[in-house]
């Protein structure tokens, strides 16, 4: 009879991680986000705008590269940078300079 690994110990659950757990971690992230500003700079809520959240700045930034003139179209002149809620940059203007 073997008694390989008769010693080693008995896996158990993984130890957390931190940033993690119930009230942290990747499922309570809102991630990367755009705010839309009218052109009185203020916040656009509508429902008819798209609310998409990114993992990663480069995301947020190449869909807003993607997108900004759907968004114009729909009255949004500026977006701020969110990042899991908080203000990155902005207002930046998505219209063309004078």
């Amino acid at each position: 009879m073997c008694s390989c690994g008769a010693d080693a110990p008995t896996p158990g659950p993984e130890p957390s991680k931190p940033g993690r757990g119930p009230d942290r971690g990747y499922a309570a992230r809102v991630g990367w986000t755009w705010r839309y500003e009218d052109a009185a700079g203020a916040a656009m809520e509508s429902d008819e705008l798209p609310r998409p959240s990114f993992p990663t700045q480069a995301d947020a930034e190449s869909w807003i590269g993607e997108t900004w003139q759907e968004l114009v179209a729909e009255g949004v002149t500026a977006v701020v940078l969110l990042e899991d809620g908080a203000e990155v940059y902005g207002p930046m203007s998505l219209l063309p300079p004078d």
